[in-house]
């Protein structure tokens, strides 16, 4: 009976002991899913005090500090974690990831390769992390590689690997095995906008321009506001010789970002082409009525304007463009080359000494050879 009573009392002690112990990680693990990180160091710091040893404390502290961010503290908090559990599979991880952020890529790679060893079903994410050290850092696209087929043994679920080895695939040109993962990945998620894009991409290098368009359009219904779809189904549009059709994407790309100017290759590139043929003038007063800030509509009206030989025209429109946005160097240029058919010489001089010091801002290199060159006349 004694031998009983004792026995009870200890089993009664462990469960006290171990119950708090186990309600903390259950808490800690709670706290990481939502993102609390100082609550988590907090936690952390009473868990210790009640128990130094407690490596699992140390190793939730280090990663909640390596967010706060307190770096090189919580870096020795998982080489705490680690002394006190060597095999400790989550520890390698996050100082791999620790390492990662400091740009010391061999010490990242050699904590996954550790915990790999340790646990090689564990965790997929190990594999994704030591893929793209491989990929970006080594250059070893093989070697990703295999890493991904790892990942997918462990899970063929997993929809987001067969995106990033479809990735790895294109970087070698493998265009079938990029199309086949991507379609695997659809198959997966088939709400994912961005890999029909990708997979849009696909088609146009292997000149499949028609299956391009319908995963586009498949984008454009899944994410309708986004604004790179429309940018990228006008250009697709261009190169398949309907440049008409892709001003209205870039104009509803403009629609969904006003603040955003649209780039002058865009619609340039367009209406050079749409000038030699027809109602070009025609759309581009129907833009500028409806983004009267687009200042790359009133460039290309002040191109046609100056073929037309409507150089006062052309010239309001490089001014608008200019008042607009004072960076474009182009409409400088174009309005000084109008103001020396027009031979206002001075204005000309004026718009081409504008022109080179928007030059020299973007290529500061030549500022620097300039002042070179005038010291060297000086001396």
């Amino acid at each position: 009976m004694r031998r009983f009573r004792t026995l009870f009392f200890a089993f009664y002690a462990v469960i006290l002991i171990a119950v708090p112990v186990v309600v903390a990680r259950e808490a800690l693990d709670g706290l990481a899913q939502t993102v609390q990180f100082q609550e988590i160091v907090e936690r952390s710091d009473l868990a210790i005090k009640a128990n130094p040893s407690d490596a699992y404390a140390y190793c939730m502290r280090g990663w909640a500090k390596s967010h706060l961010p307190q770096y090189q503290r919580g870096l020795e908090d998982l080489d705490e974690a680690l002394r006190l559990r060597p095999t400790y599979t989550r520890a390698y991880k996050y100082r791999a990831l620790q390492y990662y952020d400091f740009g010391q890529f061999q010490r990242s790679l050699d904590d996954l390769n550790t915990a790999i060893r340790l646990e090689p079903s564990s965790d997929p994410e190990l594999y994704f992390l030591r893929s793209w050290l491989k990929c970006n850092w080594l250059h070893d696209y093989d070697g990703a590689l295999n890493d991904l087929n790892g990942v997918i043994q462990l899970n063929r679920k997993d929809a987001y690997a067969y995106v990033e080895r479809a990735w790895l695939y294109e970087k070698r040109c493998d265009y079938q095995n990029e199309i086949t993962d991507l379609n695997t990945a659809l198959c997966l998620n088939p709400k994912d906008a961005y890999v029909y894009l990708d997979r849009a991409q696909v088609y146009v290098n292997l000149k499949e321009y028609q299956k391009a368009m319908a995963d586009i359009d498949n984008a454009v219904k899944l994410i309708p506001k986004e604004r790179s779809v429309f940018i990228n189904r006008a250009w697709l549009l261009w190169c398949m010789g309907n440049p008409q059709q892709g001003i209205e994407d870039m104009l509803n790309a403009e629609l969904i970002k006003p603040t955003e100017s649209i780039r002058y290759f865009d619609f340039t590139s367009m209406h050079q082409q749409l000038a030699y043929w027809r109602q070009s003038a025609n759309d581009l007063e129907k833009e500028i009525a409806v983004l009267p800030q687009n200042w790359a509509s009133r460039f290309n009206r002040a191109l046609i304007h100056e073929r037309q030989g409507n150089y006062q025209r052309a010239i309001d429109d490089l001014s608008a463009v200019i008042s607009i946005n004072g960076e474009i160097r182009e409409a400088y240029l174009h309005r000084a080359s109008i103001n020396v058919k027009c031979k206002t010489y001075a204005n000309a001089a004026c718009d081409y000494f504008w022109a080179t010091v928007l030059f020299i801002k973007s290529n500061p290199l030549w500022l620097s050879l300039l002042f070179i060159k005038v010291r060297q006349v000086v001396r």
